[in-house]
């Protein structure tokens, strides 16, 4: 079998593990995080993907529903393959039963792991869009500029607090980095955060690259595409052209 992986970078080294574990032949894809910033444009980069994607016997695409990126996307010349999950983080978890378990009840927990943070976990304020926000600022670069009342209600106008003090890392044993912790950890206690470590799996993406398609995926075939369904369970689903 030959498939072509269309993937973001933040799985990278749990994708390349997983394509020397497969017997399928495997090229590769990556889109860099800071695509995320854009989801139309995630959109067209994904879909020129799948349209030069030509003589495979799959496409398989490592995102999640990522802001609705993966929603309306067509299969090309061979079937595409995406997971059922909201984002990245029900991929690292290995499924959407375990990111059910996890989230249900505080959706806005944050989260990390080694990859996802070390493709700079910060990269929207660093971008003209994240510039424009004011995330690039500290909050004495606020105080200096706008006073010390002003500095406060911007500060948590574009700081909102989520609706708990818990933050989850996500430890993937294969690719697991301690000083990728470490930072992460630090960082988080600095937001005054609590960070509880539970352990992911590369199972989604092992059985992607594998070629077991079950219910946690679905199987777009050539004149069909994707539509986001918005539920807990199903996510996306296969939409007939």
């Amino acid at each position: 079998m030959k498939y072509k992986l269309i993937c973001c970078d933040v799985l990278e080294m749990e994708a390349s593990l997983c394509i020397k574990r497969s017997d399928a032949a495997i090229d590769v894809e990556y889109t860099e995080k800071a695509a995320h910033e854009k989801p139309h444009d995630l959109r067209d980069r994904i879909q020129a993907a799948i349209d030069r994607a030509t003589g495979y016997d799959a496409v398989l695409l490592g995102f999640g529903l990522c802001g609705n990126s993966l929603d309306g996307l067509k299969a090309g010349d061979s079937p595409v393959v995406a997971p059922r999950a909201h984002d990245c983080c029900t991929i690292f978890l290995g499924s959407r039963k375990r990111f059910n378990q996890l989230f249900s009840g505080r959706e806005s927990m944050s989260w990390g792991c080694t990859g996802y943070c070390r493709k700079d976990g910060d990269y929207l304020r660093k971008t003209e869009t994240g510039k424009q926000m004011g995330l690039d600022k500290t909050y004495d670069e606020f105080v200096e500029e706008y006073g010390e009342e002003n500095a406060r209600f911007i500060w948590e106008t574009i700081h909102p607090q989520n609706d708990t003090s818990d933050v989850l890392f996500i430890n993937i044993p294969e690719t697991y980095d301690h000083g990728v912790y470490k930072e992460f950890e630090r960082e988080m206690a600095a937001e005054g955060k609590n960070v509880n470590i539970e352990t992911g799996s590369m199972d989604l993406i092992m059985r992607m690259t594998g070629g077991i398609w079950d219910d946690d995926f679905v199987v777009i075939p050539p004149g069909s595409g994707i539509t986001a369904v918005y539920d807990k369970d199903e996510i996306i689903r296969k939409k007939d052209l």
